[in-house]
């Protein structure tokens, strides 16, 4: 039903926020990656950024480590690009503990 990349980027964050949130990181991972898909197709850095942060999320979950450290590093890279200085506070803060 979503016609636009913008549209379908957010649609599949919150799918994945959701499955996130019901503790099914697999499913949470899979809907990020399409988000982060569709947020390159629209070209938007900032939904790249929240897709990202969603997949690195899911990965820690899986514990996929290294990955979720390779994302977070990207997430951090997007947030500076954009000069969003409350998502590079938090990006560090939630992947800190890796």
């Amino acid at each position: 039903m979503a016609k636009s990349s913008l549209e379908k980027t957010w649609l599949f964050h919150e799918i994945g926020r959701c499955y996130l949130e019901l503790d099914k990181a697999e499913a949470a991972q899979n809907y990020g990656q399409k988000s982060l898909q569709a947020s390159r197709e629209e070209g938007d850095v900032e939904w790249q950024l929240r897709a990202t942060v969603l997949v690195a999320q899911a990965q820690v979950r899986l514990k996929d480590y290294w990955s979720a450290i390779r994302n977070f590093e990207k997430a951090l890279e997007k947030a500076k690009l954009v000069h969003d200085e409350a998502a590079q506070r938090a990006v560090i803060a939630v992947s800190g503990w890796l």
